[in-house]
C-alpha cells in the first residue's frame, strides 16, 4: 500500500501535457504583455526625444537668424560710415 501511495505522490509532481500547455499559454500571455509594455515605453521615449530635437533645432534656427541680423547690421553700419567719410 505504501508503494502505491508513493507512486501516486510522485506522479502528482510530474506535469501532464495539459499542465505544460497551460503553463506555456500563461508564459505567452506574460511575454505578450511585457512586449506591449516595452513598445509603449519605446514609443513614449521616442516622442520625447523627437520633441527635444525639434526644440533644439528651433533654438539653433533662431540663434542663426539673430546672428545673421547682427552681422547685417554691423555690415550696414560699416558701409554707411565708409560712404560718409
Amino acid at each position: 500500500m505504501a508503494i502505491v501511495e508513493t507512486i501516486r505522490d510522485s506522479q502528482v509532481e510530474f506535469a501532464t501535457r495539459e499542465d505544460l500547455h497551460a503553463g506555456l499559454e500563461r508564459l505567452e500571455f506574460v511575454l505578450r504583455d511585457e512586449i506591449g509594455n516595452l513598445r509603449t515605453e519605446l514609443h513614449a521615449e521616442s516622442s520625447r526625444l523627437e520633441i527635444g530635437m525639434q526644440n533644439q533645432l528651433a533654438t539653433m534656427y533662431w540663434r542663426l537668424l539673430i546672428g545673421i541680423s547682427i552681422v547685417v547690421g554691423i555690415f550696414g553700419t560699416l558701409v554707411t560710415l565708409a560712404n560718409g567719410a
